[in-house]
């Protein structure tokens, strides 16, 4: 019997790489999987929605700008009430590749995981990342890790696949962001979890000025979700062991 998988690309202002990744997406072939692109337009100001739905994808638009978070809760309660088996979320500004859709979903889809992540970090770190950018990163997922029982070494990549039953638990609070609440939204669920190696391509960015100003406040905002993501954790595994 045929499964259905939603490949979600999460888009603002991707005129540029829109039709691409999508075009990519939809070239994607696995035996007895139907992919279907879902592309969550997120008040973009420009053809991000028309060259996507020319390019085959199904198009959900958010009439302003909410955030990536909002972005991704759209695309999974569409999933969701679709009846849709599997999800993956990915970038839509081409740094991950849709080629790589069957590595990751690969365990899941074989009913060997729950969760699969795209993971920077099983390997060397890419190429233009920071390396000290690299290093907490890599520090914080394995914080986490330890703190949930699970290995981590990457806890915020945008490149995951999960089953229906992940897909039916993770629901972000905040409309800015998603990725590491979500992944401890699905810890707490005790999702069977496996990390896959997987290509980011980061261009080369000059410093500009005022980058140290915004690097500190997203670490600061990144550092309260995890928190509060931390919080729900416990207390979600603290409920499920009374009862």
């Amino acid at each position: 019997m045929t499964q259905r998988l939603c490949v979600l690309l999460p888009a603002y202002n991707e005129a540029a790489n829109i039709a691409r990744v999508v075009a990519d997406v939809r070239a994607v072939e696995i035996a007895g999987i139907e992919i279907t692109a879902l592309v969550v337009n997120d008040g973009s100001k420009d053809d991000t929605a028309q060259l996507a739905q020319r390019a085959g994808a199904t198009v959900l638009s958010h009439p302003k700008n909410r955030g990536v978070g909002a972005g991704f809760r759209t695309g999974v309660e569409w999933a969701v009430a679709q009846g849709f088996d599997f999800l993956i979320h990915m970038d839509s500004d081409g740094q991950v590749l849709p080629s790589e859709i069957a590595l990751v979903a690969g365990p899941v889809l074989r009913g060997e995981a729950d969760l699969s992540l795209g993971s920077r970090f099983e390997g060397e770190p890419p190429e233009n990342l920071d390396r000290w950018k690299a290093v907490a990163l890599r520090s914080l997922a394995r914080i986490i890790g330890l703190m949930t029982g699970y290995r981590l070494n990457d806890l915020s990549c945008g490149f995951r696949c999960m089953n229906r039953r992940i897909m039916e638990v993770v629901h972000p609070t905040y409309d800015y962001d998603y990725i590491q609440e979500t992944l401890i939204q699905a810890l707490a669920a005790r999702a069977r979890l496996v990390a896959v190696p997987i290509t980011v391509l980061y261009e080369k960015e000059p410093a500009r000025a005022g980058m140290s100003g915004q690097t500190f406040r997203y670490s600061r905002r990144f550092m309260a979700l995890t928190a509060h993501s931390m919080f729900n954790f416990y207390r979600q595994r603290i409920g499920g062991a009374r009862s």
